[in-house]
C-alpha cells in the first residue's frame, strides 16, 4: 500500500518512479482514498506508457480519451 500521496496533482518524477518500482516489485499496489477528475486519471495512466491497441480507448466516468498516437 502506498500512503501519503495525493494523485489529484501529478506526482513528481521521483515519486512516480517509486510507484513504478513498487509495481515491478509487488505487481499490484493500492493507493487508497484518491479523489481526482477523470482527465487526471487518464493523464496518470498514460505516464506508464502506450497501451496495447486493444486498450487504447479509455472510458472513465463519461470521459472519452484516446491514445496520443491516434
Amino acid at each position: 500500500e502506498i500512503t501519503d500521496i495525493d494523485l489529484s496533482t501529478p506526482p513528481d518524477e521521483k515519486t512516480f518512479q517509486e510507484i513504478v518500482k513498487a509495481l515491478h516489485d509487488y505487481a499490484v499496489v493500492c493507493i487508497r482514498n484518491q479523489t481526482f477528475e477523470p482527465e487526471h486519471h487518464v493523464a496518470f495512466s498514460r505516464r506508464f506508457g502506450v497501451t496495447p491497441a486493444a486498450y487504447r480507448q479509455i472510458h472513465v466516468s463519461g470521459l472519452e480519451a484516446r491514445d496520443a498516437a491516434e
